[in-house]
């Protein structure tokens, strides 16, 4: 972005603009929150307060490694959610179709940790009105069952900016235990379907 392009969308003068980022001119609040809303960015990160853009990690240092990160737990899911919160930026900044993705693999999985928690009974079924258990064990089955097909977005291959970031242990825990759930379902149907084979013979 070109200063002279910034300072017309903030309607400002360019040299306004600069005096305002070289400190020689103070800016005003109203002016502050202006520009954390034109760089879709907190307030505490303009003002030097926070290395977090997004506010999403001022509680949750990522820097700094916890315990918790090196086991699979709702904490380091919590933590990896932040960390992709923050390597992702802004969704709205996406491309519409991967903006769209993004969101909805987010909401499934929400709502399939939602689901979870009703089929063990610390959730009431009536917040996605479903009466019994029937219906509940019924409808969690017609969503596994669909979730594919809602989850089969094409993905396009684009030029990777971040190559030298870390990555975050929360992150490497949930990935590692992800791939390990995988391969383990993968080797139980390999079993089954071998298992049919034999049977048929």
């Amino acid at each position: 972005m070109s200063q002279k392009n910034v300072a017309a969308d903030l309607g400002i003068s360019q040299a306004l603009l600069s005096h305002y980022e070289n400190g020689i001119r103070e800016c005003s609040l109203e002016f502050v929150v202006k520009v954390a809303d034109y760089y879709n960015v907190t307030t505490d990160y303009l003002l030097g307060k926070s290395k977090s853009k997004y506010g999403f990690t001022d509680q949750l240092d990522l820097s700094v490694e916890m315990p918790s990160d090196h086991y699979p737990c709702i904490a380091t899911s919590f933590r990896a959610a932040c960390a992709l919160r923050e390597l992702l930026g802004e969704c709205d900044t996406l491309p519409a179709e991967s903006r769209y993705s993004t969101s909805r693999l987010y909401a499934i999985s929400i709502f399939r940790i939602l689901i979870y928690g009703m089929m063990i009974g610390k959730i009431p079924p009536k917040w996605i009105n479903v009466e019994g258990d029937d219906d509940l064990v019924e409808y969690a089955q017609a969503v596994e069952a669909v979730v594919n097909r809602i989850l089969d977005v094409p993905l396009k291959r684009s030029v990777m900016s971040n190559r030298n970031v870390d990555m975050p242990a929360c992150l490497k825990t949930l990935i590692d235990e992800a791939q390990e759930t995988f391969a383990d379902n993968i080797r139980s149907l390999e079993r089954l379907a071998s298992a049919k084979v034999n049977k048929r013979k």
